[in-house]
């Protein structure tokens, strides 16, 4: 079976969403299926390539028996401007179809393109010569554009976004999604066909990922003593990620000398979390670069507790990937989250950590009060019961058998 997958983000971009992407074409590829990816250059987080590519229209490569096409496209660039990510998606889109024309034909199409603008051109595409398309969303639109205060939630903008999302997702064959919050705000909220979505958890390769003895060498290298509560946020530093809030959080702490606010990633926010650290003097706030994926498990087991801050207006639209590493590595999670969200409702339900309001920094705040007085064992307790969920819906083996065979039915349907 050939499967081109149009995918907005591949490694070498370090982003979960591009792992589990190359993680996909490889288990395809392994099955004996042809696969070939259509993808940017590599520019994430920053809007620019990567220096070990040369920005053209199209260039190809074979990586390890997978055929990667990189096409040209409107860079984001560093200030993200909403103009800037409009013709992201539009050139993207453009550039992606005329690639899936020119590679074709297939049997079935894999489309994870998160910017919308990109994603009805190659549907549209892929529909005009008869290939069925699987979809594949990890945001839903607009309900990610208002999380990321790029539209308003009630503006004309965002109705004309949710009548394009399901224009889109009636067009596809099949609608993929990541949570059950996802399939209601789909069939429930908007009145769409159930058989039209197919729930299937992101996930993690749990052999890798897994809880170890990390000892204090990662903590030393940081700075950080045996002593120090270190809580730690570990993912991107977007629009929507909430992580601003944590500067408050670190304010409202610093009495408690040993306490350390660890944040590690990169994104647009970068830039301000440093600054506001040092005009604020937070000497228990750290930001840190992405750590070698090979040294993750030893990073987050590092930490005594790990931190999920989101946006106010971020609801069931999305799960981000590092709460399942959160849950894989074994420790207990603060989540400012929806307490109707999935992942509130799993921590709550699971007892695995403690669900507090959304931009709310005295209520964070006060749960990692709460986290530090209490005894060591009772916290491995709870890291015990995160990994047994981890272990139960997010490994990676379960994930890419269902992948595959929705592909393969989507295929029958040619």
């Amino acid at each position: 079976m050939k499967i081109i997958f149009i995918v907005a983000i591949y490694p070498p971009e370090r982003e979960p969403s591009a792992v589990m992407a190359k993680e996909i074409a490889e288990h395809l590829r392994d099955l004996g299926h042809d696969v070939t990816i259509i993808c940017p250059f590599p520019n994430r987080p920053k809007g620019k390539i990567f220096p070990e590519f040369r920005r053209s229209p199209k260039q190809v490569f074979d990586e390890n028996g997978v055929k990667v096409i990189r096409v040209g496209t409107w860079l984001l660039g560093p200030d993200r401007k909403l103009r800037d990510r409009i013709m992201e998606g539009f050139s993207f889109g453009l550039s992606s179809s005329v690639a899936l024309l020119l590679d074709g034909p297939c049997d079935v199409l894999l489309l994870e393109s998160w910017p919308i603008f990109g994603q009805l051109p190659a549907v549209l595409t892929a529909k005009s010569f008869g290939i069925p398309v699987v979809n594949y969303i990890k945001d839903i639109y607009p309900d990610a554009a208002i999380a990321a205060g790029i539209v308003a939630k009630s503006s004309i903008s965002a109705r004309i976004l949710e009548k394009l999302d399901s224009l889109i997702c009636n067009i596809c064959v099949q609608n993929v999604l990541i949570s059950e919050g996802m399939e209601d705000i789909y069939t429930k909220k908007r009145g769409m066909l159930k058989d039209k979505f197919t729930i299937c958890w992101d996930w993690l390769d749990l052999s890798e990922m897994k809880p170890i003895n990390a000892g204090d060498s990662w903590r030393r290298e940081m700075g950080l003593s045996p002593e120090d509560f270190v809580c730690m946020y570990a993912g991107t530093f977007g629009l929507a990620s909430g992580v601003s809030t944590l500067l408050d959080v670190a304010d409202l702490v610093r009495e408690r000398e040993q306490i350390k606010i660890v944040c590690i990633g990169d994104g647009v926010l970068r830039e301000k979390l440093q600054r506001e650290k040092i005009r604020r003097n937070l000497c228990n706030f750290l930001v840190l670069p992405f750590q070698p994926r090979e040294r993750v498990p030893e990073v987050q087991c590092s930490a005594d507790v790990m931190i999920l801050t989101s946006s106010p207006e971020m609801g069931s639209s999305s799960i981000p990937s590092k709460f399942i590493t959160y849950l894989a590595i074994g420790n207990p999670t603060i989540c400012a989250v929806a307490r109707t969200s999935d992942i509130g409702r799993t921590v709550e339900e699971n007892d695995i950590g403690r669900v507090v309001k959304p931009g709310v920094p005295n209520e964070l705040a006060a749960a990692i009060l709460e986290l530090e007085q209490m005894e060591k064992k009772k916290r491995m307790e709870i890291g015990a019961r995160a990994r047994h969920v981890a272990l139960s819906r997010y490994s990676i083996e379960t994930a890419l058998e269902n992948i595959t065979e929705i592909l393969c039915r989507a295929a029958q349907k040619q």
